[in-house]
């Protein structure tokens, strides 16, 4: 629609001006064509303004026009005029000497004081885009008078977060650790075992056969620097490993070296899964005594662990079951009482090579007597054992110069004969090859379980 005073074209509906600042409500009434009974509305542009009033009603009453008056410039006069304010698009009065783009006073609060931001320049949004700090918004936006804020140290939200996080941390490590901590594997057997001093012989039986199944569960890894500027190990294998040892022993005859025995021995992998080398591992021969079968003699000296009779060396989870004998574990000879400890090396399988292939090595215990206990109706005395990893690695491992963890047991021999009736061993051992940093390292972690059939 047209302003009425100064004919420019502003939106319709519009209240105000956008060029002249004039209120276009207060326009005068419209005003007819002509004629006593006709109502037809004249066009707009042919409506009289003020200025042309006089000389409308002079020409109908058909009396001589009094004399035009000259326009009247509000602005030459020091009258405000009305104008939009560019801003908040609200009407105000603005004064005639006021020139530049119209701003209300309310909105020009706003604006910097000084040229560019006037060095300081509190950003404050105006009342009509969102409620803020100070505004009244029922007052029209007007600003209260702000009063003195007192501000009072606390921390900030960011250190709150770390110590949270961090207290979180170490209450999962805890329990992760709680969860893992060494047990005593020999606890929940001592509430039977009676406090009885005991002697510790081998007789075996002249009558029958023993059978020993040793079960054997491990987690097998490989890790290794692959190229010489390279910072970290990959791992070139990672096996998980179930194999099984049958043992069948029978007395054979007394020698003056010591007890001969017959032993018949089966080795077998029950199940294997991981991976080798990105392969699929079910397949790899790992396991070193696959399929061994072997018939043999044992002869088991006073004093000292089984050997073979025809001179070869005796491996521990291949020719014989570990810890066959009370002699296997260094037990003294004579009467010894319930608490006693000893040092003794027991050799067990609990190495693996590069290839991920085990290896019998001896591990330096503490072996503790704690008493008699009876298992399967069978009367036996029960050993704690604790050991570490092996003080001479590379005699083992090719190569490796480090070595790490530790062995943890319970075994139960039978009271008459000095033989392994039941035993449970868990390890976790490491060798690796340090040269300024670890280049190459074997991991073994699992159990042991020996019963008798």
């Amino acid at each position: 629609m047209d302003c009425p005073l100064c004919g420019a074209e502003n939106l319709l509906g519009a209240r105000l001006c956008v060029a002249c600042g004039a209120n276009m409500l207060s326009a005068p009434p419209p005003q007819w064509a002509g004629g006593d009974a006709t109502l037809t509305q004249a066009p707009f542009s042919e409506m009289p303004t003020e200025s042309k009033l006089p000389r409308v009603a002079a020409e109908m009453l058909n009396v001589p026009a009094p004399p035009a008056e000259p326009a009247r410039d509000p602005a030459a006069e020091g009258a405000p005029i009305q104008a939009v304010c560019r801003v908040c698009w609200q009407g105000f009065d603005r004064r005639s000497e006021e020139a530049g783009t119209p701003i209300c006073p309310d909105c020009s609060q706003f604006a910097p004081t000084g040229g560019g931001d006037a060095g300081t320049n509190d950003v404050q949004f105006h009342p009509a885009t969102q409620e803020q700090e100070g505004v009244d918004p029922r007052a029209g936006g007007a600003i209260r008078k702000k009063s003195a804020t007192v501000r009072r140290s606390s921390l900030r939200a960011g250190p709150i977060v770390a110590v949270t996080c961090l207290t979180a941390c170490l209450l999962c490590l805890a329990v992760v650790m709680y969860v893992r901590r060494e047990k005593d594997p020999a606890a929940e057997f001592m509430a039977n075992v009676k406090l009885e001093e005991g002697s510790f012989v081998v007789a075996p039986s002249k009558v029958g056969v023993v059978r020993l199944e040793a079960t054997l569960n491990v987690a097998l890894q490989h890790e290794l620097v692959r190229a010489s500027f390279s910072s970290r190990l990959d791992e070139v294998l990672n096996v998980q490993q179930r194999s099984v040892q049958t043992c069948d022993v029978a007395w054979s005859r007394d020698d003056p070296r010591g007890i001969v025995m017959d032993s018949a021995v089966e080795c077998r992998v029950a199940a294997q899964t991981g991976s080798d080398g990105g392969d699929d591992a079910r397949e790899a021969k790992l396991y070193p005594w696959e399929g061994f079968v072997e018939r043999t003699q044992l002869i088991i000296p006073p004093g000292a662990c089984a050997q073979r009779t025809d001179g070869e060396p005796t491996i521990c989870g291949r020719d014989v079951t570990p810890c066959l004998t009370v002699r296997e574990i260094g037990a003294p000879a004579g009467v010894v009482a319930p608490g006693t400890s000893w040092k003794s090396p027991v050799t067990l399988p609990f190495l693996v090579g590069r290839n991920g292939g085990l290896r019998a090595a001896v591990f330096p215990c503490d072996v503790t007597y704690h008493g008699r206990i009876v298992q399967n109706g069978i009367h036996c005395q029960l050993f704690v054992l604790a050991g570490s990893a092996p003080s001479r690695v590379a005699e083992v491992v090719e190569d490796m110069n480090r070595g790490a963890g530790n062995v943890r047991g319970v075994l139960f021999f039978e009271t008459k004969t000095g033989l392994l009736f039941q035993a449970r061993l868990t390890a976790d051992v490491s060798a690796w090859l340090e040269k300024g940093r670890v280049e190459d390292r074997v991991h073994v972690e699992g159990t042991l379980d020996i019963v008798r059939r």
